[in-house]
């Protein structure tokens, strides 16, 4: 397991008679920068401390560069967590917070201070050394909590939610930061947050939890393109998803039937059988309203709620007959070509090979809580 900066084997997490992460597995390469992204209370948090020894683990193992590290206290693993709330001495200056890591493990002064003025210039602070945390903006003491982490050189920097207490444009601007910072740096990252552009942007690897388990592990094109459970559509993106049973099958193209109508799915995942749990998921940028005598595989007709003009995307929720929502993507060039208008009455439409086949043990599930 040496090639690994960290292993988690079968981890579980009890609080009494509460299962908070069941049967984790996972490992991540030296270098990597990975995401946890899952509602609150999904697991993730609890994972992260779990491999930085704030948490007793109930069984399994964590190895930290190949060395089982089950029964070391936080200051002998080589991991350094950084806390959403920053946790800053108010009263030391930036110099002091940064270098404070060092001093517990007793090194020289003028190391210290060597070490403090190269993290400084790392993070793009060379001349606020001097200055109280009460002196900086948000994002300073953000960087600031970031240097005092790296100073130790941990083998992995543990994030849990670093940018929740920010603005949504610095958290645009510091997620870049960090990233590149991570990239120079080499270090592994650990980054947990519940923000999906934060992971989609940030991560090489996504880890998606839900009530303690693992719903899907990959790049974040994996996960946007090609959900694997109900759960994961239902999550992340805008995606429309519905359950059904299987009315018929063509080759690859399935006819499924739900509550708002029979879809066709052309997939190449392997056909559900009787019994399992099936539906679909499509991306509200692969939904298009539909203008005259345009047909795709797939259609259905609603009322246009709300539209929504986020930079150069406008969003048009569309309410069915059923009751539930559709979302529709459009660049705002396309939208502007033909207009809807709220309480428009629309016809939307995607082709079949553009659906994402669901299948799997948590289809109920995904669907009790998101209403899909």
């Amino acid at each position: 397991m040496a090639e690994y900066d960290v292993v988690c084997e079968d981890l579980c997490k009890n609080y009494g008679d509460f299962e908070a992460v069941k049967n984790f597995n996972f490992k991540i390469d030296k270098g990597e920068y990975i995401a946890f992204l899952g509602p609150s209370g999904c697991g993730k948090s609890t994972v992260l401390r779990c491999i930085a020894g704030h948490n007793d683990i109930t069984s399994g193992s964590v190895y930290l560069r190949g060395q089982k590290v089950n029964d070391f206290s936080p200051g002998e693993r080589d991991t350094s967590l950084m806390f959403q709330s920053f946790a800053l001495f108010p009263h030391k200056t930036v110099n002091d917070n940064i270098g404070f890591g060092l001093k517990m493990r007793k090194i020289e002064k003028n190391e210290i201070q060597k070490r403090v003025e190269k993290m400084l210039d790392v993070v793009g602070l060379e001349d606020q050394g001097d200055k109280k945390p009460g002196e900086l903006s948000g994002g300073q003491q953000q960087r600031v909590a970031l240097a005092r982490a790296l100073i130790t050189e941990p083998a992995v920097l543990l994030l849990d939610e670093p940018l929740g207490h920010l603005d949504e444009l610095l958290r645009i601007k510091l997620r870049g930061e960090l990233k590149n910072l991570q990239r120079k740096l080499g270090i592994t990252f650990i980054h947990v947050t519940h923000n999906q552009d934060e992971c989609l942007t940030m991560g090489d690897r996504l880890v998606v939890m839900n009530e303690g388990i693992v719903e899907q592990i990959g790049t974040p094109q994996d996960i946007y393109v090609r959900p694997a459970t109900f759960f994961v559509a239902s999550f992340v993106g805008d995606n429309f998803v519905q359950s059904g049973k299987i009315d018929s099958v063509d080759n690859k193209i399935i006819s499924l039937k739900t509550k708002v109508g029979t879809f066709q799915i052309e997939t190449d995942r392997k056909i559900p059988g009787e019994n399992e749990e099936v539906g679909f998921s499509i991306r509200a940028d692969l939904v298009h309203i539909l203008h005259g005598d345009e047909k795709l595989d797939n259609q259905l007709e609603g009322i246009v709620e709300f539209i929504e003009y986020v930079g150069y995307v406008v969003k048009i929720r569309v309410r069915l007959e059923s009751g539930d929502e559709i979302i529709i993507k459009e660049t705002q060039d396309k939208y502007f070509e033909n207009p809807s208008k709220e309480e428009d009455k629309v016809k939307l439409g995607w082709a079949a090979d553009e659906a994402v086949l669901l299948t799997g043990p948590y289809a109920k599930r995904g669907k009790a809580i998101y209403g899909k």
